[in-house]
This record gives structure tokens, sequence and C-alpha cells, in this order.
């Protein structure tokens, strides 16, 4: 009988070297060679030090990764190898081919999430026949659709041949930065609540749209819109307060010399919108890859659970992160508590993914830096002042100060903001008064 490779490796719940292999079956190695070569994408085969390695791969057998440069240039990457026994081959972030569990970080962040997510998991589920939440989506799933609707996604990866098909013909109009533009803002954010605008994946759980702005000069920019509706009916006024807020956050931590996006508000006729760069786009084809911090440490650390400040440490004793960086990132976790930061989860932090050997991540520019504490719930608003910490774990005496400092000048400046209202001007001034009466922090 002839020796059936295919078959042999899918009764195996993990890859085989290929030298154990032959010994195992029998065979000689121009025997194995042979059944590699007429396997064709059915196996997977690579190279760990001296030793070849063996899998079977499950459907497709293997899925086209490109990377679009930041002047839009199409690069191509190892494929991925989705494999028999549920896990995925294909690059880890120092380049190197390796098996993953489950799928690489790079791409089960791809997965579609948030507001946008669930967006586009409703347009295409009956399509797909799919869950309309993509986060019951099996990894199967995620590889199939975004290798066929990943024209743009965040980051730089394009999955496929049908996504890059539909990323060259993308003909998305960009909005003239005129006096008209928070009419054409008005009108996105209708057909984004309407189901029609799901546009990129970005995560978030706050309504928001993605859109190309042409300014005056025709220079291009991607931007991520958030927006709330305006009003004085006192969760529409919170909703507008706290994109205010977060304008004025990450202006205080841009200042401070933080990597952080700087949005800007816009107020139209119904609604006020958050309208911030996207840092993983370059003008309107060129991207730059990025790794939520959360799909980073499910793969490295499994602690997701714990604060920023925990996770900087830790990428720094891994030499994944470089200790400015991580110094970054713990005051950013600190600037949070004191400003009541509640949602200062793993998806609201990314790092720029290595470009070269030898780099490490990089920490990407902060966002999402709001007093969630005050975001409403259920319907309802906080009925009192959210009390600041009065301990900093994980910061020197000096990095104290400095955060705090940072602190009180953000809720100072909301209590001078026009563009917030005289009820979370009161919060600010409450905090800035629990701030100056903790000698602690």
């Amino acid at each position: 009988m002839a020796f059936n490779l295919i078959r042999v490796l899918r009764t195996l719940a993990a890859p085989v070297a290929g030298s154990e292999l032959a010994a195992s079956q029998g065979i000689s190695h121009p025997t194995l060679w042979r059944a590699m070569r007429a396997a064709g994408p059915q196996i997977a085969s690579w190279k760990e030090g001296r030793r070849l390695w063996l899998a079977a791969t499950r459907p497709p057998g293997l899925i086209p990764v490109r990377r679009v440069a930041s002047d839009g240039e199409i690069i191509d990457l190892p494929p991925a190898r989705p494999l028999a026994n549920g896990g995925t081959l294909w690059i880890d972030w120092r380049g190197h081919l390796r098996v993953f569990e489950g799928l690489p970080p790079e791409i089960a962040a791809l997965r579609p999430e948030g507001f946008l997510g669930r967006a586009l998991a409703r347009q295409i589920a009956t399509t797909y026949d799919v869950a309309d939440n993509p986060s019951h989506w099996s990894d199967d799933e995620v590889l199939r659709i975004m290798s066929e609707r990943g024209e743009d996604l965040p980051g730089d990866l394009i999955l496929g041949e049908a996504s890059l098909a539909r990323w060259y013909q993308n003909s998305a109009r960009p909005i003239p930065e005129t006096d008209g533009l928070a009419e054409a803002f008005e009108a996105r954010a209708r057909a984004t609540l309407a189901g029609d605008l799901p546009g990129s994946s970005a995560g978030g759980e706050q309504p928001k749209f993605t859109a190309i702005l042409q300014t005056t000069d025709g220079a291009l920019c991607s931007v991520l819109v958030k927006f709330a509706p305006r009003g004085s009916a006192p969760i529409a006024c919170r909703l507008s307060d706290l994109l205010a807020a977060e304008a004025i956050a990450l202006a205080v931590l841009q200042k401070a010399g933080l990597p952080a996006v700087v949005p800007r508000i816009i107020d139209g006729p119904d609604r006020r919108f958050l309208v911030s760069p996207r840092y993983d786009r370059v003008a309107a084809t060129g991207r730059r890859g990025v790794l939520p911090l959360g799909a980073l440490d499910d793969e490295y650390f499994g602690k997701r659970r714990t604060s920023w400040t925990a996770a900087s440490a830790r990428l720094v004793a891994a030499r994944m992160l470089p200790p400015q960086d991580a110094a970054h990132l713990r005051q950013a976790d600190a600037f949070g508590a004191l400003m009541v930061n509640t949602d200062r989860h793993y998806g609201n932090v990314s790092l720029w993914r290595p470009t070269s050997s030898g780099d490490t991540f990089r920490l990407a520019p902060l966002y999402d830096m709001a007093p969630m504490a005050y975001a409403p719930v259920g319907g309802e608003l906080r009925a009192q002042v959210a009390k600041t910490p009065i301990t900093l774990p994980g910061l020197s005496g000096a990095e104290r100060a400095l955060v705090k400092e940072w602190a009180l000048t953000f809720w100072a400046e909301c209590t001078k903001s026009p563009l917030i209202s005289p009820a979370f001007q009161a919060i600010a001034t409450a905090h800035i008064a629990q701030l100056s009466e903790s000698p602690e922090v």
C-alpha cells in the first residue's frame, strides 16, 4: 500500500519532525520527500534549527497575507497555514515561523469588535451564515470572512486574494474640509446608525465611523469620528461632555511628551463629533502595523486582567518594549486613574509592530482617555462625584508628582472649556479639590 502522508499527519495531535515520522513509519527520506510534494497545500512543512517539521493543514490550506506599507506598496508576507490540529503556522513578532495554538495575535486582532464590528457582522451574517456577534465567530470563520471582507481592517495586514482585490477597488470618496463638514458628518452618522456604513472594524463601544478628509490644499487624512447627541437633555449633555473631555485629556498627554492622538471637536446641528487622525493610516492608502495590547498579552502572558502598569513591567522584562515606552504606559495608567477613566482595558492600548529584525514593539499613540466613571449607565447618570485613588502603585515619587500635575491640568481645563457643560465643570472643580487635598498622590 502506498504511503499516505496526509492521512498519517491527520491522526497526529501535534506537528512531528520529519526524521521521526520517517522512522516511525518505516519509510526512507526520499519516499517522505515524494509524499510531501504530492500532498501540496494539504500539508505544511517548516524548519526549526536543522529539523524539518510537518503537519496536516485544514482548508483552505494556506491564506495569503500582505502588508500595506506607509506609501501604499503591497508587501508579501509568508502565508498563514491553518493546521488540522486547530493551530496556525505563521510568523511571530520577530519574523520567525512558529505554530500558534489558535490564531496568531496579529490575525486574532483582526476579528471585528465594538460598535463598528457588530455593525459589520449584522450586515454580513446572513451571507456568510455566521452569528451577528463577531465575538461568537470561530477561528475558521474569522479567517474566511477576513480573507474576503478584510480590505479595511485596523493595522496594515490584508488577508486573502478577495480582500486584496477589494482594497484595489476601494472607491471611498474623501470628504472635503469645507464649511459643510459638520453637515457631511451628520449624514455619515445617520447612515452609520442605520447600518449602512460599517466601514473599518475599529473597536470600541462609542458610535463612530471612519472617513478620509481632504484639506483645502488637496492632502488626504484618514480619521476615526466618534459622535454623540447634542442637546440640553442630561444624557445627551453628558455624552457630549465626555467627548470634549477626551480631547482635553489627550492634548494634556501629548503636551507632556507622551504619544497621543490629538483629536478635535466639531459640533453639528444635532451631534458632537470627536475627529481623531488614524495613526494606523498614512494619507489615503498607506498604513502602519499596530497590535492591541490584549492580543499580544493573550498570546505571550495571559494576564490581561491586570493593570497597564503591570503589563508595562512584563513587556520590559521580556525585552518586548523599551523602558521609556513602558514608563509612558504606566504614567498613562496613573493619569487615567486620577481622571477616573475606568475603561483602561487592554483593548484601549496599542503597540507599533516591529518592522525589521531586532526591533521591539513601541507604544502607539494613546487614545480613548476620558473620565468614563461618569458615562451614563442604564440611562442614568452617576449621582455623586467619583473618588480618585490615593495611591499610584508602580510609580516613583517624581512620577507621582508629574502625573498629579497632569491630572490637575486636565480638570482645570475642563472647568474653563466652553465645550463642557456647567454641570460637568462643577464635577471637575470637585476633582481639583480632591487632588489638592490628597498628599499621598
